[in-house]
């Protein structure tokens, strides 16, 4: 009885996992600010504007940015297809 108990709520943990996943968007987002380096803050340089879904300041931390992407990280692991790009 309470593996049937756990197995339903494994499978409805993983709708709602869906369900959020499909409201917020199969494509998102995030961008990480950086802090400038001082040779680099200095150069004039261009202004590009993007639009995107999360933007973490520079002082977010690893946890802040883990909190937003668990929900990613879960369905990856219950075989859903996930993908992460990461650019220093």
């Amino acid at each position: 009885l309470l593996k049937a108990e756990r197995v339903e709520q494994e499978k409805y943990k993983k709708e709602q996992l869906q369900l959020i996943m499909e409201l917020k968007g199969k494509v998102r987002v995030f961008v990480r600010v950086r802090p400038l380096p001082p040779d680099e803050a200095a150069k004039k340089r261009k202004v590009y504007h993007f639009t995107v879904d999360e933007r973490f300041s520079e002082d977010a931390s690893q946890e802040d940015i883990y909190k937003e992407i668990s929900p990613l990280m879960q369905t990856a692991h219950d075989g859903s297809k996930v993908n992460f790009v990461f650019s220093c």
